[in-house]
């Protein structure tokens, strides 16, 4: 993947992937001391936003369930606020795009979500 161009077109409904991103980096800050890295890529026809945080991280066996409605990690503990709706409405807002979105490991710990997009030519 390369850097993005000064402008990436996504075909989207702005409130709606706002709404996407911001869950997800709203969530990332609950659990990483408000240390959260967003990288946007671009690729074969694909833009991939990242949210990586250093907090607990996302025990494997937990992952398929986090876009689940209401669940909570065992991470969670009464750390962080919340209704567990959140990605939940990521998840479904992405795919009503065309997108999807996954947790992949970050090293040395804390979570990495990966929002993918098909990517729009400038018109």
């Amino acid at each position: 993947m390369t850097l993005p161009p000064a402008a990436v077109f996504v075909n989207a409904d702005f409130r709606q992937l706002d709404r996407a991103v911001r869950n997800v980096v709203e969530n990332a800050l609950k659990y990483s001391d408000d240390v959260v890295l967003v990288v946007v890529e671009t690729g074969d026809q694909i833009v991939t936003i990242s949210v990586e945080d250093l907090g607990p991280g996302i025990p494997p066996f937990e992952r398929e369930f986090v876009f689940e409605p209401f669940f909570r990690g065992s991470a969670v503990g009464g750390a962080a606020s919340g209704t567990g709706l959140g990605l939940a409405i990521t998840r479904e807002i992405v795919a009503a795009h065309g997108g999807s979105v996954r947790i992949e490991d970050s090293a040395p710990l804390g979570a990495m979500f990966v929002i993918s997009l098909p990517s729009e030519q400038e018109s």
